[in-house]
C-alpha cells in the first residue's frame, strides 16, 4: 500500500505510534518519593515534520470525516465540486493549511484561503515569552462592544456573495449562522494538528456517549480538584427534558443538544434558565482560555458568584464585572446580576496537549479539550432556550449590555454522579476520565492500535505540591506565568517538533 492510500485505521495507527509520554524523569522521581498521589506530569514526543506532505494523511481524514460543526471535532466532508473558503490568520502554521489545501483540491473542491493580517504570536501579549495574560477574559465584559461583531459580519457577507458550500475559520465558539456549512480549523500549529486531528472519530464518538449517559441520569453532581475547587450541584429532571426539548441556537436544531457537544460534554444545562439552581462551593485555578492569571478562587451560593478571593488583576476585573451590572435582570436568568454558572465543560480527547506556543502569546484554550479538564464558565451567555433566546437579545442590544462569560480551567478533577436510583458513578479520577478504562472503549481502540497507548492521556501538567514536589502558592500559583515558561520550555527542547 503506497503511503497516498493509507487507511484511515493505518494512519491512525502510524500517527499514534509516534506518541509517547514524556516523563520529565527527575519530576517523576520526585513525585514518588514524595508520595504525592495525582499522576505524575506527561509530555508528548512528536515526529518531525518537515513539509506539508508530512501532514497529508492527517488532512486526508478530517477532509473526510462528516462535517459535526463542532469547536473540538471539526470534520469537513468535502464533496467535488464544492467552493471552500478557509480564513485563518497570517501566524497559522503554513504547514498546517497547506496540508488540508492539498487534501481540499484532492476531493475535486475549489479552495479560497484568505489570510487575515495580525502580529506574530508573542508581540501583542507583552510578558517577554512569557504565557499571555488572562485578565482579557473579564475585562472585555467591561465593554459591551468588544466582540467580533463586525468581523463575522463580514466574513458571513463574503461567503454568501460568492456562494461557498463550506466555510472553514475560527477555533472555537458557536458559529453565528447556518446558511452554509461553517466548520472550524483550531490546529495552529503542526503539534495541534499530529496528536488531536486523527483521534479515531469511532473511539471518540463511544467516550463521549459514555460521559453523556451518565450525566443524563445525574440526579446530583459533585466535582474536585486539588487547586482548591469543590463544588455541587442537582440536576433536575425537568431542566434536562427542558434542554434536551428547546435546546435553539442560531447553528443546531432542537433536540440536537447531546449529540453536538460531543468532544465538549456540558456537566450542567449550559446556559440553560433553571429557575432555582442550586450550585454551591467553589472553583479555583490559574488558568482561562485568554492565558493565565495568579491563584482564583470564587465562591457559589444558589449558582452565582458571592465572593471573589485574590486573583490579582484577573480577580479585581471580575469584582468589577460584578458590580457594574449587579442590577440588571437578563432574561432567562433566576436573579439580577451577571455572575452566574453556566458552564462546566469536560473534555474528551487524551491527545490534546498544552503546545510549546503557549509561551509565545497564545492563549489555553486549545488545552481545555483534554480529557478530563473542565473549563468552567461564569457570566450570562445567551440561555439557549426558545422561550429566552429572543427576550434576551433584545434586552442585550436595547441597553447596550455585556453578554458572555469567562473562565477558569481545572486539571486533576474528580467527578462523582449520583444517579437517580441513588448510585454513584465515578466520571473521572484525579483527572482521568473512569470510560478510558471501559471495556467497550478498550476493545473499540484496539481496533485503531494498542489501547494502552491510544487511551492514555498524551499531556499532565506539572503543578507543585500536586503531582510535583514543591509548595502550590509559592513555586506556582502566585506567579504560574514563570513555571509554565520553564516546564513548556523543558518540552520544547524533547520534541522534534518546533513551533512556528
Amino acid at each position: 500500500m503506497s503511503k497516498h492510500h493509507l487507511s484511515l485505521r493505518g494512519m491512525c495507527v502510524l500517527v499514534m505510534a509516534f506518541l509517547f509520554g514524556l516523563t520529565f524523569g527527575g519530576l517523576v522521581r520526585a513525585q514518588k518519593a514524595q508520595g504525592l498521589e495525582y499522576p505524575a506530569p506527561r509530555y508528548p514526543k512528536l515526529r518531525e515534520v518537515k513539509s506539508a506532505a508530512d501532514l497529508l494523511e492527517i488532512a486526508r481524514v478530517v477532509v473526510r470525516k462528516p462535517s459535526r460543526r463542532e469547536t473540538l471535532r471539526p470534520g469537513y466532508n468535502v464533496k467535488p465540486g464544492e467552493k471552500v473558503m478557509m480564513v485563518i490568520p497570517s501566524t497559522f502554521d503554513p504547514l498546517v493549511r497547506d496540508a488540508l489545501a492539498m487534501a481540499i483540491r484532492e476531493a475535486g473542491a475549489r479552495l479560497d484561503i484568505v489570510l487575515l493580517s495580525s502580529s506574530e504570536p508573542g508581540e501583542a501579549s507583552g510578558h517577554g515569552g512569557l504565557p499571555q495574560d488572562g485578565t482579557v477574559e473579564a475585562t472585555r465584559m467591561l465593554d459591551p462592544q468588544a466582540g467580533g461583531g463586525q468581523y463575522y459580519q463580514k466574513i458571513m457577507a463574503l461567503a454568501k456573495a460568492d456562494r461557498y458550500d463550506l466555510l472553514i475559520e475560527g477555533s472555537g465558539g458557536p458559529q453565528p449562522v447556518s446558511a452554509f456549512r461553517w466548520e472550524r480549523i483550531p490546529w495552529s500549529t503542526a503539534e495541534k494538528f499530529i496528536l488531536s486531528a486523527s483521534f479515531p472519530a469511532e473511539v471518540q464518538d463511544i467516550i463521549d456517549r459514555k460521559v453523556w449517559d451518565a450525566f443524563k441520569n445525574a440526579r446530583r453532581i459533585h466535582i474536585t480538584d486539588p487547586e482548591g475547587t469543590d463544588l455541587t450541584w442537582s440536576v433536575k429532571p425537568e431542566h434536562l427534558e427542558k434542554l434536551l426539548k428547546e435546546y435553539d441556537d442560531p447553528i443546531y436544531p432542537r433536540g440536537t443538544y447531546d449529540v453536538v457537544k460531543r468532544g465538549h460534554i456540558s456537566l450542567t444545562p449550559l446556559f440553560l434558565a433553571m429557575p432555582d439552581i442550586d450550585a454551591k462551593g467553589t472553583v479555583a485555578g490559574t488558568i482561562n482560555h485568554a492565558g493565565v492569571f495568579p491563584y482564583t478562587k470564587l465562591y457559589l451560593e444558589g449558582g452565582k458568584i458571592a465572593r471573589v478571593e485574590a486573583g490579582g488583576r484577573y480577580g479585581e476585573a471580575i469584582q468589577q464585572v460584578l458590580k457594574k451590572y449587579e442590577t440588571v435582570q437578563y432574561p432567562g436568568f433566576p436573579g439580577k446580576g451577571v455572575g452566574w454558572f453556566i458552564e462546566a465543560a469536560l473534555g474528551t480527547n487524551p491527545k490534546i496537549a498544552r503546545v510549546t506556543t503557549v509561551t509565545k502569546g497564545e492563549g489555553m484554550t486549545w488545552e481545555r479539550g483534554r480529557s478530563g479538564v473542565i473549563h468552567w464558565g461564569f457570566g450570562v451567555s445567551i440561555p439557549v432556550t426558545a422561550s429566552h433566546t429572543k427576550a434576551y437579545r433584545e434586552k442585550v442590544e436595547a441597553e447596550n449590555l455585556t453578554r458572555g462569560h469567562f473562565h477558569i480551567h481545572t486539571y486533576f478533577n474528580t467527578i462523582d454522579v449520583e444517579t437517580a436510583d441513588g448510585k454513584t458513578v465515578q466520571v473521572a479520577d484525579k483527572g482521568r476520565i473512569t470510560f478510558l478504562d471501559d471495556p467497550e472503549v478498550r476493545r473499540i481502540a484496539a481496533q485503531y492500535g494498542d489501547p494502552d497507548d491510544l487511551l492514555q492521556e498524551a499531556w499532565i501538567p506539572a503543578v507543585p505540591g500536586i503531582n510535583v514536589k514543591g509548595d502550590y502558592m509559592k513555586d506556582y500559583g502566585s506567579y504560574p506565568e514563570r513555571w509554565i515558561k520553564v516546564e513548556v520550555e523543558q518540552h520544547e527542547k524533547n520534541s522534534a517538533t518546533k513551533p512556528r
